[in-house]
């Protein structure tokens, strides 16, 4: 693993926009650099930058920042630059981004080909070996303090943070000082489901949740509160899916979010957040316009 570091400081400038004045997020004191590695794997870096950094070389708390299953690293970005601009060298991993959407005109095959880039997508391994690399990328950087590293996620993501926090526990104990989970997958594929290894994080350990949520409630099996669960079709043929794509019918994701904090929480350091409102993607901060974008990058 180490020696791809050469490499993977490689970076290029990213051309999306920065202000949060447009957003409602409140900006902290500094500003912020981006930029975007290209090797081992793509990703996003966010870097705090300013007078106060640059004149006493300051050392940064690091989060390595996990997204959604075919979520793109970019609908999180109005987040990702709050956080540096508090002060966090952030990144976030760019592959596992997209997903095919089936077509009318060739609904067999570009349904399996759809299937596949599921599959791809939703590789859990795949993703934690990814969030390892960036963990030790950000290790090996000056501006970075590598006594205060956070793990960070949302959906999928959440999962994959809460796995990476489990496995480098035991590798490297007291590495990781914080996880922040929001909406977290308990059913990401191929690696184990975070709820059987949450207890093992010794970190804080922050879970967000929605019993309104569509994909990943708080409990209870996907889609029934928004009623798109309800019909024995729609039910049936989400458990087929779901077992051709993820490997489970398990419509409640072993238990989902509750079932991670009930593990957490034994270690005593774990806190949920609950919310009666709200959907999966309003969450993270993802706004309508944003999914439409998704949306449109799925069928193309």
């Amino acid at each position: 693993m180490g020696c791809c570091f050469g490499t993977l400081r490689r970076e290029r400038p990213q051309d999306f926009p920065l202000s949060l004045d447009s957003s409602g997020i409140s900006k902290g004191p500094y500003d912020v650099n981006h930029a975007a590695l290209t090797s081992p794997h793509r990703a996003l870096v966010f870097t705090p930058v300013g007078t106060r950094a640059t004149t006493t070389k300051e050392k940064f708390p690091a989060v390595v920042f996990a997204h959604g299953l075919c979520g793109p690293a970019r609908l999180y970005v109005d987040i990702l630059v709050q956080l540096a601009s508090h002060g966090y060298v952030v990144i976030a991993n760019q592959e596992q981004e997209t997903c095919e959407s089936p077509s009318l005109w060739n609904p067999i095959g570009s349904g399996l080909r759809a299937m596949d880039s599921v599959r791809k997508a939703s590789d859990g391994h795949t993703m934690v070996r990814h969030l390892e690399d960036e963990v030790e990328y950000l290790l090996s950087r000056d501006d970075v303090d590598g006594s205060r590293l956070a793990l960070a996620g949302h959906s999928m993501g959440g999962g994959a943070a809460i796995d990476l926090a489990a496995k480098l526990e035991e590798a490297k104990p007291g590495l990781v000082k914080a996880v922040v989970a929001i909406a977290p997958w308990n059913g990401i594929p191929k690696v184990p489901v975070p709820s059987t290894v949450a207890g093992r994080v010794a970190a804080p350990v922050l879970i967000f949740c929605s019993k309104a949520d569509q994909i990943c409630p708080c409990s209870g099996e996907i889609g029934m509160e928004s009623g798109v669960g309800g019909s024995w079709c729609v039910s049936t043929y989400v458990r087929v899916v779901a077992s051709l794509a993820f490997g489970t019918s398990d419509l409640t994701w072993h238990g989902g979010v509750d079932a991670i904090f009930a593990a957490a929480e034994k270690s005593g350091k774990a806190t949920r957040v609950k919310f009666e409102e709200g959907g999966h993607f309003a969450l993270a901060g993802i706004n309508e316009a944003q999914l439409k974008e998704m949306g449109q990058d799925m069928i193309r």
